[in-house]
């Protein structure tokens, strides 16, 4: 099992609607979903933030995903608009 300190945000993707679970410190510049180009008007986009969350999860056979055990101690802040 692996622990690691992640900034984790929820971004409301207004191009197609989708809601994006982002773990990178860096911003999209491109949409997972539809494609689009969005950076930099993704930085508006985050919904809820927190800089400090911890995620855990299990290492995979190769080839494989990881497999996310708990994402804890999300003391979620709300960005101001």
């Amino acid at each position: 099992m692996t622990n690691e300190r992640i900034h984790f945000r929820l971004i409301h993707m207004e191009c197609c609607g989708q809601l994006l679970c982002w773990v990178n410190p860096r911003f999209p510049t491109h949409c997972p979903e539809c494609g689009r180009t969005v950076y930099p008007q993704v930085k508006g986009w985050v919904t809820m933030e927190d800089t400090n969350a911890h995620i855990r999860y299990s290492m995979p056979s190769p080839g494989e995903r990881p497999l996310i055990k708990e994402l804890k101690g999300l003391g979620i802040k709300r960005q101001a608009n």
